[in-house]
């Protein structure tokens, strides 16, 4: 989160255009994450991100016949 305002609701859903300065942060963002959450007010934006992680493989009983 920072003290910036996003005032295009559509931030991070379009390409910028090859000349803009910046403005593909949120875009690569949006094509990585399985959910992004972007709360905007005039004191500042947060951005909440979700990846969904594999389930990990089940770990082999440890053999305990020594």
């Amino acid at each position: 989160e920072d003290r910036g305002h996003l005032t295009n609701p559509l931030a991070g859903r379009v390409p910028a255009s090859v000349t803009q300065f910046g403005g593909r942060g949120l875009l690569l963002v949006n094509h990585l994450a399985d959910l992004v959450r972007i709360h905007t007010t005039p004191a500042g934006t947060a951005v909440r991100v979700y990846f969904k992680l594999p389930r990990a493989a089940p770990r082999p009983a440890a053999n305990t016949d020594s």
